[in-house]
């Protein structure tokens, strides 16, 4: 990835619904996803061609028929090949609620998941539900409010049955941690990008030795 956009500072919503749907191909502004973080959770569906995710430090290669959840609060970004793409990006604590419900969503909504294109085929629920939210997506967010939200909660049940297989998470806390560092620096380059930054300027803001910040 050779380029950035931080904090995603976007509301994502349609209407009074705190969800948006982005249909991506090769003459959208973001095609080529720039590396940044927003506190909703994303998911991205591909449809065509190929995409290299970069999850904090980790690549995965997505193809045809792909899932990836993505967590909240995690860098990533995304450079396609001849690809088309849809995102749903939502906040899962206004849409789903503080019910009985939330406490086993934090068991997929806290990772990121990989699901290949065979693993979603070979399971019949979590083929319909992911086929259903980006197609009620697709027909109309704010005419499909309720169509979506019970979408959402099909493929969250049908993720916590594959999830021990389908999670990518960071090897250790240390990555983690990286990217948790990571994100103050981004944002220094954002406010500062103007006033010629040095490496070792932004390592002693981040309070990180130049070589390892590098």
């Amino acid at each position: 990835m050779h380029y950035l956009d931080y904090n995603e500072q976007i509301q994502h919503r349609t209407g009074d619904f705190p969800l948006a749907w982005y249909p991506v191909d090769v003459h959208h502004e973001r095609y080529r996803m720039p590396m940044h973080w927003h506190r909703e959770t994303e998911l991205i569906w591909v449809r065509s061609g190929r995409l290299s995710l970069y999850i904090d430090d980790r690549e995965v290669l997505a193809e045809p028929g792909d899932l990836m959840l993505i967590a909240g609060g995690v860098v990533h970004g995304g450079e396609p090949e001849d690809c088309v793409y849809e995102c749903t990006v939502f906040d899962a604590g206004l849409m789903l609620g503080q019910d009985a419900c939330a406490r086993r969503l934090k068991g997929v909504l806290n990772h990121s998941i990989f699901l290949k294109a065979a693993d979603i085929d070979a399971d019949e629920a979590l083929r319909g539900a992911t086929v259903g939210l980006f197609g009620r997506c697709r027909d109309g967010v704010d005419e499909n409010v309720l169509e979506i939200t019970g979408s959402l909660y099909a493929l969250f049940g049908a993720l916590m049955r594959c999830r021990d297989r389908a999670v990518l998470d960071t090897p250790s806390a240390r990555f983690g941690q990286k990217a948790e560092q990571l994100k103050p620096a981004l944002e220094y380059i954002e406010t500062h990008y103007g006033q010629g930054i040095t490496l070792e300027e932004l390592a002693e803001h981040v309070h990180l030795h130049p070589n390892y910040l590098c």
